[in-house]
C-alpha cells in the first residue's frame, strides 16, 4: 500500500490536508501504506491514441490470465498490483497464462529506488518506485522470491531471483493523467491493465463481508461523496464499464467478486492519486546471457547508463556507501551487508573456480576506489570501464562507490557567490589575467567550498573507521581469507584518501598489501606520511605506483575553464582553495610530489607523469581511470609486470 508522508503532501493533487492512516476495521484488510508519487518532470507523459475509438466497455481477461494476489499482512500492494500488470501484459502477449511473478520482489526493489524516509518496510511505497524497480531489476517468478525477506544469490551455477528476472524486462512506462477517465479508458484498450494508487476509505472494507449471492454482477465499492482518508492502497485496472473502473485487489478471492470490483468513476476522481500504462520489454540476446546463472551472467555490459542490463552486470561488485561511510540504499546501485557477504563467499569462489586457479594459488584481489567528486551515474562509467578489465585479467574486484557529485555542487556556489555581487565567470581565456583570474576562484572557493570537501574527506575516512562503514564490512569479512587472497588497492583522485585509511587497517589487521596504485591522487602529502609511508617503508605494501600530470599542464589543464573561466586542474583547486589555507601540498601534485616524497627514494615506489609517458596518456586530472595507457599500466603493476 501507500503511505503519505509530510513531505509527499503538496503532491497529492489538492488533496493535502487528509490523514492517511491503517484502516483495521476489516478483519482481512491488509495495511494501507502507499505514498503518492511526488511531481517528476522527467516523467513520459501517456498520449492517447485518436486511431480508433474505444470499445464500449473492456471486461478482464479470464481468471486463468489474472491470478488473484494475496498479500495479507504486508504492506507490498504495489509489488502485488504491478504483479497483476505483469500478468496481464504477459497472457496477452502470449496468449496464455503467464508464470507467477514475485510481488515481493518487485515491492522490495520498489523500497530501493523510493528513498522514502526510514529502512522499516511498513514505510510503504509509490507507484513510480515499483516501475522503476521493474524497469531496473526485472521481474523474477515468484519461487525464487516467495517472502517478504530478500533472498541472498544462492550457490554458483544455480538460477536466482537476479537472473530470472532480467527476462521479465520493462520496456516503456508513461504517467496517464488521473483525472482525465478518457484517457485512462484508452490506454485500457492499447494495454489491458493499468497500475493505480488512490486514497481508500471504508467502502473498500466492505467487500470482506459480501454474502455468495451477492457476487454476481461485479460488486461496487460503495462511495459516499468526501469519504477517504482509509491509507494509500495500490492495485491493477482491468478494465471499464458505464459505471466505473474495475479494479483488481490483492487481498484474496474472499474480497469483491473473486478479487474484482467497481470503483466509481466519482470515487475515482475524488480519490484516486497516480495512474501508469505499462508495456513489456523485447528480450535480446544480452538478456539470454545475463540470465544464464552463475558467474556467466556477469560477462555483458550493456550501454553503462545503469539500464538493467548494467545494474545487472556492476551490482554484485559494488560497494555503495554514504554519509558518514555507512552502506547506501538510495541511487540506482545499493549494498547491503548480506551483499558484501554473497560478494566475497559466493562470487569470490565462483570466478576462482571459473578461472581455473586452484585452493593452493592466492586470488588477487583489487579494491578499487574512484573519486568522490563525481555523481553516480559517472562512477558507474568508471566501474563499467574497470569490472570487466579487472576480471579479463582474473583479478577479483571489489569496486568502492561513494557518489556525491560535490563538483557541480561546488561550481554552482561559486558561480552563485559571482551572481550574487554581479560578476560573472567566464569561459572565455582571459590572457594575462588567467591566473589573477583562478587565484580569485580559488579565495572564493575555500569561502563557499571548504567545509562541503571537509565533510567529504571525513566520509572516505569513516568508510574504515566506522564500525558501520562500507571499507571496514570488507575488510572484516576478508580477514578469514588471509593467505588465500593477494590485495592490491587501486585509487583516483579523492579515492586515494579512502584506501589511506583502509591500508592502515589492513595492515594492522596482518595484511601485507600486495600494490598500491594511485592516479592522481587528492590526498595530501602529510596524510601519506602518517599512512602509506610507514607501512611502504616496512614493506607491509610491497609497491606502489603513482601517475600524475606535470605541473605544467596541472597549471593550465582547462577543466574547468567552461564552467568558471578557471584554467587550473581539480588538485589546484583542492591545494589552494578548498583546504583550510593555500598551497597545501598536494599527492597528486607533481611539484609537491618532487618536493616531499621522490627525495625519500623509496625502493619500492615509481611514478609515471604525463602526458608523454609511455604509461599514461592523460592530460586532464579526470581522465586517469579512463585512459588506456594508465589502465594498463595499473593492471601489470597489479600482476607484478613492468611498467612503460
Amino acid at each position: 500500500m501507500v503511505k503519505r508522508t509530510s513531505s509527499d503532501t503538496s503532491n497529492a493533487k489538492g488533496r493535502a490536508n487528509k490523514k492517511v492512516t491503517d484502516n483495521p476495521s476489516a478483519p482481512n484488510a491488509s495495511p494501507r501504506h502507499v505514498t503518492p508519487d511526488s511531481i517528476d518532470f522527467r516523467d513520459r507523459k501517456y498520449s492517447p491514441m485518436i486511431d480508433r475509438a474505444p470499445e464500449p466497455q473492456w471486461l478482464p481477461p479470464p481468471a486463468t490470465h489474472r491470478p488473484i494476489l494475496h498479500q495479507k499482512k504486508t504492506d507490498a500492494c504495489t509489488g502485488f498490483a504491478l504483479a497483476t500488470v505483469i500478468h496481464v501484459l504477459t497472457s496477452r502477449r502470449d496468449k496464455a497464462p503467464a508464470k507467477i511473478v514475485a510481488p515481493f520482489m518487485l515491492y522490495g526493489m520498489a523500497r530501493r529506488y523510493d528513498n522514502l524516509p526510514g529502512a522499516n518496510p511498513a514505510n510503504g511505497s509509490t507507484t513510480r518506485g515499483v516501475l522503476k524497480g521493474w524497469f531496473k531489476h526485472g521481474a523474477c517468478e515468484e519461487r525464487y522470491w516467495p517472502a517478504l525477506a530478500e533472498p541472498g544469490l544462492g550457490r554458483p551455477g544455480k538460477p536466482t531471483w537476479w537472473d530470472d528476472g532480467v527476462m521479465r524486462p520493462l520496456g516503456a512506462y508513461y504517467r496517464v493523467e488521473p483525472q482525465s477517465v478518457v484517457d485512462m479508458q484508452i490506454a485500457l484498450n492499447e494495454t489491458g491493465v493499468l497500475l493505480a494508487s488512490a486514497d481508500t476509505h471504508d467502502g473498500w472494507d466492505k467487500g470482506d463481508a459480501l454474502p455468495l449471492s451477492k457476487r454476481k454482477p461485479l460488486w461496487s465499492i460503495p462511495y459516499v461523496r468526501g469519504a477517504s482518508g482509509g491509507g494509500g492502497h495500490a492495485f491493477a485496472i482491468v478494465g471499464y464499464t458505464s459505471c466505473g473502473f474495475i479494479v483488481q485487489n490483492s487481498w484474496g478471492n474472499g474480497w469483491g467478486s473473486q478479487g474484482l470490483a467497481i470503483l466509481s468513476y466519482d470515487d475515482w476522481i475524488a480519490n484516486g492519486w497516480d495512474c501508469w500504462a505499462s508495456q513489456l520489454g523485447v528480450v535480446t540476446e544480452n538478456h539470454h546471457e545475463a540470465a544464464l546463472g552463475g558467474i556467466s551472467r556477469h560477462r555483458t555490459l550493456g550501454s553503462t547508463r545503469a539500464g538493467m542490463l548494467d545494474i545487472h552486470a556492476l551490482s554484485p561488485y559494488i560497494v555503495n556507501t554514504g554519509n558518514d561511510g555507512k552502506l547506501s540504499s538510495s541511487g540506482v546501485f545499493h549494498t547491503r551487508p548480506e551483499d558484501i557477504d554473497e560478494m566475497i563467499s559466493v562470487l569470490m569462489p565462483a570466478h576462482r573456480a571459473e578461472w581455473g586457479i586452484p585452493a593452493s594459488q592466492a586470488l588477487d584481489v583489487a579494491l578499487y576506489a574512484h573519486g568522490g567528486l563525481v555523481d553516480e551515474t559517472a562512477a558507474a562509467q568508471t566501474a563499467s570501464q574497470w569490472i570487466p578489465l579487472l576480471k579479463q585479467h582474473h583479478v577479483f574486484p571489489i569496486f568502492f562507490m561513494w557518489e556525491s557529485g560535490l563538483i557541480e555542487t561546488i561550481l554552482n556556489e561559486i558561480r552563485d557567490w559571482f551572481r550574487g555581487r554581479g560578476e560573472m565567470p567566464t569561459g572565455g581565456r582571459l590572457s594575462g589575467l588567467d591566473s589573477f583570474w583562478s587565484d580569485r576562484i580559488e579565495g572564493v572557493a575555500r569561502l563557499v567550498g571548504k567545509s562541503r570537501w571537509s565533510e567529504m574527506k571525513e566520509n572516505a575516512r569513516m568508510m574504515t573507521t566506522n564500525p558501520q562503514g562500507g571499507a571496514r564490512l570488507v575488510a572484516q569479512r576478508l580477514l578469514p581469507m588471509q593467505g588465500n587472497i593477494r590485495l592490491h588497492l587501486i585509487g583516483h583522485s579523492a579515492g586515494a584518501i579512502i584506501h589511506a585509511y583502509l591500508a592502515d587497517k589492513l595492515v594492522q589487521d596482518g595484511w601485507n598489501i600486495e600494490s598500491l596504485s594511485l592516479m592522481a591522487p587528492a590526498a595530501r602529502v602529510c596524510l601519506f606520511n602518517k599512512t602509506y609511508l610507514p607501512h611502504l617503508r616496512n614493506q607491509s605494501i610491497k609497491r606502489m605506483a603513482q601517475f600524475h600530470l606535470n605541473d605544467d599542464c596541472e597549471d593550465d589543464e582547462n577543466g574547468m575553464r567552461i564552467a568558471l573561466g578557471y584554467k587550473r586542474s581539480l588538485l589546484y583547486m583542492i591545494s589552494n582553495g578548498l583546504e583550510e589555507q593555500r598551497k597545501i601540498p598536494v599527492l597528486g601534485m607533481q611539484k609537491y610530489f618532487d618536493s616531499d616524497v621522490a627525495p625519500l627514494a623509496l625502493p619500492n615506489m615509481q611514478s609515471r607523469i604525463a602526458p608523454g609517458s609511455p604509461a599514461t596518456g592523460s592530460t586532464k586530472h579526470g581522465a586517469f581511470d579512463d585512459d588506456p595507457k594508465t589502465q594498463q599500466s595499473v593492471i601489470a603493476h597489479v600482476l607484478g609486470n613492468a611498467i612503460p
